[in-house]
């Protein structure tokens, strides 16, 4: 072989070698936040089954398909990234169900309980990451 190709070659190997590298770096990073993802979701899925509270049920049935729908987008688009509105809605969604008759069921949700849950998923967040 002559100089030229051979130092193509060894060009290419390196530079597809460092691609591979980079790809699996970064790679293991979406691989876990997959997996803490799916994690959660069994977790409530659990959760679900060992509560006898029906309206505790349904709500975490809620969240459940919340999660779901977007844990099945490969790319969010940019409505999805409203994280604020979209946490409002949830919230509501999730009082509406202790709350059918009401015209505004966030505002009676009990502001404890929601500071509770906004509290306990901070707690399993830390726990996860650490």
């Amino acid at each position: 072989m002559t100089d030229l190709l051979q130092l193509t070659l060894l060009i290419l190997t390196l530079g597809l070698t460092a691609g591979a590298a980079f790809v699996t770096f970064k790679g293991f990073g979406l691989i876990k936040i997959g997996w803490l993802n799916f994690s959660r979701l069994k977790d409530l899925e659990k959760q679900t089954q060992g509560t006898k509270d029906p309206l505790r049920k349904k709500a975490l049935q809620k969240l459940i398909e919340h999660c779901q729908t977007l844990r099945g987008q490969w790319i969010l688009k940019e409505p999805d990234l409203e994280i604020a509105e979209k946490t409002r809605h949830l919230a509501e969604s999730i009082a509406s169900i202790y709350h059918p008759q009401s015209d505004a069921p966030l505002m009676e949700a009990r502001l404890g309980k929601l500071l509770e849950a906004f509290l306990e998923l901070k707690t399993e967040s830390w726990s996860s990451a650490s």
